[in-house]
């Protein structure tokens, strides 16, 4: 049985690549120029900017797939999760990185379960082939709760947030300032997170297990999510995407000490509501995601338009309230309760950012901040982050009609803000991944 790709497609699919090569590109092979980093984000801008425009060209060069394609891809996603994985306990096992005893065990059961997705695909068992990807995704997360602690030398996220768990569950207010181990020295940092953020830790953090539980649980969920709500696209290509932009991930699986995905889960999960056109969760869900990330309120001005042109007026009034309320009851406590360290944490913690649009930031910036610094501009990304997310509003006004065209417009307002943004780590480019997914979705089955 045939599936086809588009060029779309193919263009989607290499999202995760491209930020794995960014975060490990001067780790594996020791490349450090700044312009050719640049030229890698361009990069990266260019191919989500042509994902959008060819969702909207009627005439696309389709290239047919079969079931050993899928079963190859997978394969190769494995492969390649182990090359990551032996990677990391060989580059991080200063910070006591290392493989279990019975690494092998794992290596096999993930080959052999590659083997029956493709014994699956061949029987059109699309049920085994599911229980197979998941149980393969299962396998690499449980070497990696394993061999890799939560340690400080590596990410300070995580270690933060239970920090800021355990003050809450111990009656402190989580937003303060912390003392961390880098491994050479102690440093300080505060909680620079919203509420929505460290709160879905709180039972983690109060049972004591390992916090990347909830990463797990927000893959599976949003995996699943994906899955129901695009049907009637192809099961080969659900599989395609499914795997490599959430469960075999290879950047998801080299970063798994970040904090965004139970984020990424709300979000999508908001997305598929609004897209489904069942505005009151979608705003409750909303309020949530904007009580987890700051950067979602670069998304109001177009979720506004297309609210007041779809529904009118009141109706509109009336979900920014339902909205507005859901973020003041999961954000005000604990800003009342410690105003100067929350705004510290929150707002001025990042702010200082401002001034990392300096030379400095051509060795680690992933968007065009560092050509910025480059020639002392770097107090200019903000008011341009502005008038570009005007631009793009305005432009809305006059011809945003759809829902495809929602998410495209939503898509490159985040895009345009992340690209010129002070402060840029890669893993927040992942909260394109739902919105280019639903994208196809609506470009291929616009009434699913």
């Amino acid at each position: 049985m045939n599936s086809r790709l588009t060029l779309m497609d193919f263009l989607l699919l290499s999202v995760p690549f491209l930020l794995l090569y960014r975060a490990a590109e001067s780790k594996i092979i020791g490349l450090d120029n700044a312009w050719f980093k640049l030229a890698t984000s361009l990069l990266f801008f260019l191919i989500v900017s042509f994902i959008l425009l060819l969702g909207f060209k009627k005439v696309r060069i389709q290239i047919k797939i079969n079931d050993l394609f899928c079963g190859g891809l997978i394969l190769f996603l494995t492969c390649l999760s182990w090359f990551i994985f032996f990677f990391q306990q060989k580059y991080y096992a200063f910070a006591g990185y290392k493989m279990p005893n019975n690494i092998y065990l794992y290596i096999g059961l993930t080959f052999l379960f590659s083997l029956i997705i493709l014994w699956g695909l061949f029987k059109g068992n699309n049920k085994l082939v599911m229980v197979a990807l998941l149980t393969i995704f299962l396998c690499f997360w449980i070497v990696t709760l394993v061999s890799f602690p939560i340690v400080a030398q590596r990410s300070d996220m995580l270690p933060v947030i239970k920090e800021a768990g355990l003050s809450f569950l111990n009656g402190k207010s989580p937003y303060q300032i912390y003392t961390l181990f880098n491994g050479q020295e102690l440093y300080q940092l505060p909680l620079a997170y919203l509420p929505m953020i460290w709160i879905p830790y709180l039972p983690l953090v109060f049972s004591g297990l390992d916090l990347r539980i909830l990463s797990i649980l927000a893959l599976i969920l949003t995996a699943f999510l994906f899955e129901q709500a695009c049907r009637k696209i192809d099961f080969r290509k659900r599989l395609i995407f499914l795997s490599t932009l959430f469960l075999l991930n290879p950047y998801i699986l080299y970063r798994h000490e970040v904090y965004t995905y139970f984020f990424l889960f709300i979000f999508a999960l908001f997305l598929v509501f609004l897209i489904k056109d069942k505005t009151w969760p979608a705003a409750v869900l909303f309020g949530l995601s904007v009580s987890a990330r700051q950067t979602m309120l670069i998304l109001i001005p177009v979720l506004l338009v297309y609210l007041l042109k779809k529904y009118g007026f009141k109706k509109t009034i009336t979900l920014a309230l339902v909205t507005s309320a859901v973020l003041a009851i999961t954000v005000l406590p604990f800003f009342a309760s410690s105003p100067t360290l929350f705004k510290y944490g929150v707002f001025d913690w990042f702010q200082r950012d401002v001034k990392f649009a300096t030379p400095s930031a051509l060795r680690t910036a992933f968007n065009f901040s560092s050509l910025f610094g480059m020639f002392q501009l770097g107090e200019l990304l903000q008011p341009l982050q502005a008038i570009l997310i005007i631009i793009i509003t305005a432009h809305a006004c006059f011809f945003l009609k759809d829902k495809k065209q929602l998410l495209a417009y939503l898509t490159f307002a985040y895009l345009v803000f992340l690209m010129f943004n002070p402060h840029l780590m890669g893993y927040m480019y992942l909260s394109l991944l739902p919105l280019l997914f639903l994208y196809l979705k609506e470009t291929e089955s616009p009434n699913d």
